[in-house]
């Protein structure tokens, strides 16, 4: 509602009254003219009728709009079949690449069945000792060689000789042959574990793999170096024999081959007559010595 309010004109030459001398019918007057008699708002016009004219324009955009529409929906079937399509490939795609997987496992998984059966074999590869080289290549004829030294040479046995994946450090022993006459020979023998590979085809096969494939394991087989003497020299052939295994493995300095140094040792250095005679050898730093005790001691010697 529109309200207007009455302007009260302002005397300077009128003297207030007192409080209880108001004229309230001047004042009544004057608020029945301002306020009790407000002005009446407008009339609001009227509303606008819709109008029914359409140009030319709207039209043609309303049936653009309804082409796009059409498109549109038509487009929706094309687009749902290029999705399927594609997940059918990828379907195709994800199953050719699990059968290849599936292959190359089962594939792996036979060489590993193969590996393990070529492992097994060598594992159950019996071994049995054999005299591979010696000298002399004749026997002397007051000492024979025995025909058991091979057993000897392995005091855990020849019957349980297999290889084994296990390297083992090499290790010394002795041992005392005695004939019919009573004569002896003192028997020293150097154990080593070399690798193995088996004889034949299946020795080249699993050598090539192993070439191949680092991961393979390496069997070891032992070897045996043995020197036998009439002279109890124990203590100086456990070091020579330690020390030529040595020279022929572990460094560059040796300038002969190993049969040179077993035949200066067995034809070449004289055994010291007993006394007070001693030989000294000198091999890769270490002395040597060779003595024999007097022949008149009541307690045999041994060294």
């Amino acid at each position: 509602q529109n309200v207007q309010h009455a302007s009260i004109p302002f005397q300077n030459n009128i003297e207030p009254s007192p409080p209880n001398q108001f004229d309230t019918t001047t004042l009544s007057s004057q608020f029945k003219t301002g306020f009790l008699n407000p002005t009446p708002p407008p009339t609001p016009p009227p509303p606008a009728k819709p109008s029914t004219y359409v140009s030319d324009a709207s039209c043609v955009s309303s049936r653009s709009e309804q082409r796009d529409q059409d498109s549109a929906h038509s487009k929706v079937p094309q687009v749902n079949e290029d999705i399927e399509r594609q997940i059918q490939l990828n379907n195709l795609q994800i199953q050719f690449l699990h059968g290849q997987l599936q292959q190359q496992q089962e594939q792996k998984q036979q060489q590993q069945q193969q590996q393990q059966q070529a492992e097994d074999d060598i594992e159950d590869y019996a071994l049995e000792p054999v005299i591979t080289a010696r000298y002399p290549k004749e026997d002397y004829p007051d000492q024979p060689l025995n025909i058991r030294l091979p057993q000897f040479c392995h005091p855990e046995g020849t019957d349980f000789i297999f290889p084994t994946r296990e390297y083992k450090m090499p290790r010394i022993h002795h041992f005392v042959l005695t004939d019919s006459l009573g004569g002896k020979q003192y028997g020293t023998c150097l154990t080593v574990y070399e690798e193995f590979f088996p004889p034949g085809k299946e020795g080249e096969e699993y050598r090539e793999k192993k070439k191949k494939d680092k991961s393979l394991p390496t069997f070891y087989a032992p070897r045996v170096l043995c020197l036998l003497s009439t002279y109890p020299y124990l203590s100086s052939f456990r070091t020579y024999l330690t020390q030529l295994y040595r020279l022929a493995t572990s460094t560059n300095v040796m300038t002969a081959p190993i049969e040179r140094y077993v035949q200066n040792i067995c034809s070449e250095i004289p055994a010291p007559p007993p006394g007070a005679f001693e030989v000294k050898l000198n091999i890769l730093g270490s002395t040597v010595r060779f003595w024999a005790p007097p022949a008149d001691q009541p307690i045999p010697y041994v060294s």
